[in-house]
């Protein structure tokens, strides 16, 4: 395996490693429904997307996700809240990360990332809900949320707001921090890669 490949393996695995440990650090924003929590691992999501590529970035939400499964089991069983944390983080990331990559951080790019990202997690979130996480719950744990309507419109809705917004504007504190050495790490991987396909060719 050649050492850029090595390298990638080795930093998206820290990175899903970091994220599943800032997942356990999670915190309800509202009152009426303390089941819903937010957590900051999709920063680490985002990094490794900005530094290796998004589909380096869903490999790191997915590990994220596994790895809480086997630590915690699911729901009876069935990685209900899993499976939600790993569709939520892709629907939330690469939006932000799309916009990051081709318009930059301007403030006004900050701001168009933060929006579209919550947008799409807000919409991912409430038709999930209402086609298969609350259903799944209901069934599986006869957990009861009331009015399907009325639980998107004041739970659903407001927790993807506020937890898009929060983790959108904390990444692009964390990001402006931490871009130096994020652009130093990305360029020798690219470098790296490049000698490689290079020398592939030339085989």
């Amino acid at each position: 395996m050649s050492n850029s490949k090595t390298k990638k393996l080795v930093g998206v695995a820290m990175l899903a490693s970091l994220a599943w440990v800032i997942s356990m650090l999670a915190f309800p924003v509202l009152p009426g429904s303390p089941f819903l929590k937010v957590d900051f691992s999709d920063l680490a999501v985002l990094f490794g997307m900005y530094v290796y590529g998004p589909a380096a970035g869903i490999t790191i939400a997915f590990i994220r996700s596994l790895l809480s499964y086997a630590q915690k089991g699911g729901e009876m069983g069935f990685p209900i809240g899993d499976t939600a944390a790993f569709i939520a983080s892709v629907s939330f990331t690469l939006p932000i990360y799309l916009v990051l990559i081709k318009h930059g951080s301007s403030l006004k790019n900050k701001i168009a990332g933060i929006f579209s990202s919550t947008l799409s997690l807000t919409v991912m979130m409430s038709v999930l809900n209402w086609l298969f996480i609350a259903p799944a719950y209901m069934a599986v744990m006869g957990f009861d949320v009331g009015p399907m309507r009325t639980y998107l419109l004041l739970a659903v809705v407001p927790f993807n707001l506020i937890k898009g917004v929060l983790v959108g504007l904390v990444f692009y504190v964390a990001f402006s921090k931490l871009k130096p050495w994020l652009d130093k790490t990305k360029k020798k991987y690219k470098k790296k890669r490049a000698h490689r396909m290079v020398a592939n060719e030339t085989h």
